[in-house]
């Protein structure tokens, strides 16, 4: 099974950015734009038409992974946009991800732990390029990040 995360960031010219090529700075104060991508074999589920405030987003999947662990589901809102993931744990080590708030909904059925592997590295590295070029007080990323590496550790 195939799964990828790739987190783009808007520069200044409006073009998505790689995480881990953008310079720009972070504040929470800022509103940066930014998607989230997740591909499951060869289906995307998010894609980059799905735009938000990208540092708020991520912070929405660390509460969710979270959630998951907690309660076997979880329920993400975008922050600023109608989309909603919905990730319900099923038998025989599997998680079912449903996408609501766009044309034509999306779904997909893939191993828990490959998943969620990849979703916290996804966070993991968000939260690591956010923190290269964040001033030194928005304490919260650094908040986000360590939640993001317990999970890991989980």
């Amino acid at each position: 099974m195939a799964i990828c995360v790739r987190s783009h960031v808007f520069d200044s010219m409006g073009r998505p950015v790689a995480i881990e090529d953008f310079d720009g700075e972070f504040s929470r104060d800022a509103y940066i734009h930014g998607l989230v991508e997740l591909e499951v074999d060869g289906v995307k589920l998010l894609d980059r038409d799905m735009t938000d405030t990208i540092d708020a987003l991520w912070s929405f999947f660390v509460a969710a992974l979270e959630d998951l662990e907690r309660n076997d589901e979880a329920l993400l809102s975008y922050p600023e946009r109608p989309y909603t993931v919905r990730i319900r744990s099923m038998s025989g080590g599997r998680i079912l991800i449903r996408v609501g708030g766009v044309d034509v909904p999306r779904s997909a059925v893939v191993a828990r732990a490959e998943f969620l592997s990849e979703l916290r590295r996804g966070a993991i590295e968000f939260f690591r390029g956010v923190l290269r070029t964040s001033p030194k007080e928005e304490w919260s990323y650094r908040r986000d990040l360590t939640r993001a590496v317990q999970l890991a550790a989980c």
